[in-house]
């Protein structure tokens, strides 16, 4: 490794970066936050020497991070980042101290894994050993670089009092399955999880557990075994409502014939073979999918009448004609891949949530002017986007972030929208601070979160504006089922 640099230091790549550096992140109350390195690629793969997993420590105060002051803090949240987000949100690598010093290690190691299963990675561990306490937290496949100053502005500036630990919302369990392991779950607890294979009688345990909590997903991640794994431990579960696989190296589909037709909720996560989604058609009822990479058969999509919810991921679509029947849709993510063809857009007639995010070919976002229920607009690396159509005809949208859209400059269009009440401008340091002055006086905007590249040209903005901070990220279900 090479020689680390005096403290403190401005990583540009991740050379001189090791897990347990930490650095500081400025909040708008005067006080200062937490940034955790959690992980760093140890591979040559593309994007490593400038990715690493990060993390929000659950630290705050009115002088820099030291390691005194962050010793047995937890981390809040985590997520796949690019290094300039510790610059970028005004922060130093102020000093090191070693993850195993805080019982603090991630189970699931990213340099292990594929690109493929490192992007769609939902999940990741971290075991506290001195009180065998397990949380799971949400690990966004990719962090945008205002995401941990959002965060830390949530958790610190306007915290929640009714905040959870995260630990309510997922289970985790693993064999030898014990009785606290299926201790009663949370009312908000959305699923129970496992990372490695378990045994026959404990699948047995498992199933007379979640039979009992229908409402709940499982979830089947990681399983770097020898042997690739394969679903047939779903014929214990042929009651299943919700089920998640995200399992890159993974043998066949086969063990989906045991799920009822009636089943709601689907994620099949990046696999290294590509499967035909023929063997999920018969699921007519589904509410929620999302497919990673998956694109064979795509037709099959047509026959989701009932879908609310799509999450497509690295799948290129000649057009979006096999959508144009889902009339219930109302979020639609369109995430990588290279699905450019927009013109049907306007026949989803119900569509409240929009993502558009690194899609390859992506010009003419003119369709977009045309869903008149659109609530939240969410737009984020389109690099061949010069120019946006007015949104004035837009009546319903209440939230828009645009993110890291260098090909454009006039952010006009979106003030057209009459009734928009938080606007998120991000990772957009190419455009001036006058060129928000569109959106002063706006008469329903209550609240904008604003990146420019530097804290002096964000405070600029923030007072140009004067509005609120915009500490919610990315609350997707609020506008979906409002």
């Amino acid at each position: 490794m090479a020689k680390e640099p005096a403290y403190p230091f401005v990583p540009k790549t991740t050379a001189h970066l090791r897990p347990g550096h930490f650095w500081q992140i400025p909040l708008s109350n005067g006080q200062f936050a937490c940034g955790r390195v959690l992980q760093v690629p140890t591979d040559r793969r593309y994007g490593n020497r400038t990715t690493i997993l990060a993390g929000l420590m659950d630290w705050s105060g009115s002088s820099l991070p030291t390691s005194e002051a962050i010793a047995g803090r937890a981390i809040l949240d985590q997520g796949n980042a690019h290094v300039a987000t510790i610059s970028w949100n005004g922060g130093q690598v102020l000093g090191h101290r070693p993850l195993e010093a805080d019982d603090l290690q991630p189970l699931q190691q990213l340099s292990d894994m594929s690109p493929e299963a490192t992007l769609m990675l939902g999940f990741v561990e971290l075991r506290r050993s001195t009180s065998n306490e397990r949380a799971t937290l949400t690990v966004f496949s990719t962090w945008g670089l205002e995401v941990i100053r959002v965060a830390a502005e949530r958790n610190f500036v306007e915290p929640r009092r009714d905040r959870k630990p995260l630990g309510a919302f997922i289970r985790s369990v693993e064999s030898p399955i014990t009785d606290e392991q299926l201790r009663p779950l949370d009312p908000e607890c959305r699923g129970v999880q496992f990372s490695a294979p378990l045994t026959e009688s404990d699948f047995v345990k498992l199933a007379r557990f979640l039979e009992t909590h229908p409402r709940v997903s499982l979830r089947i991640l990681g399983h770097h075994t020898e042997s690739a794994p394969d679903l047939a431990f779903l014929r214990h579960f042929p009651f299943l409502k919700h089920f998640e696989a995200d399992v890159f190296e993974i043998e066949s589909w086969d063990g989906l014939q045991f799920l009822p037709d009636s089943l709601e909720t689907l994620s099949l996560g990046a696999t290294r073979r590509r499967f035909s989604l023929q063997p999920i058609a018969r699921f007519t009822q589904l509410a929620e999918l999302s497919l990673d990479g998956h694109s064979k058969d795509a037709d099959v999509l047509a026959g989701f009448t009932r879908l609310v919810y799509l999450r497509l991921r690295s799948v290129t679509l000649g057009g979006l004609a096999p959508l144009r029947g889902l009339r219930e849709l109302r979020s639609l993510e369109l995430k990588l891949g290279g699905t450019h063809d927009l013109a049907l857009l306007p026949e989803l007639t119900s569509l409240r949530y929009l993502e558009l995010w690194r899609v390859q070919g992506v010009r003419d976002l003119s369709p977009v002017a045309e869903l008149s229920q659109l609530r939240y607009l969410f737009l984020q690396d389109l690099a061949e986007v010069r120019s946006l159509p007015s949104f004035a005809t837009l009546r319903e949208l209440r939230r828009c972030e645009v993110e890291n859209l260098k090909g454009l400059t006039d952010l006009t269009p979106i003030a057209a929208a009459p009734n928009l009440e938080e606007l998120v401008i991000s990772g957009m340091r190419h455009i001036a601070v006058d060129s928000l002055a569109c959106f002063r006086g706006h008469p329903t905007l209550r609240a904008a979160g604003i990146g420019l590249g530097s804290l002096r040209r964000d405070r600029q903005a923030a007072d140009l504006l004067g509005l609120r901070n915009v500490l919610d990220i990315k609350p997707i279900r609020r506008y979906v089922e409002a």
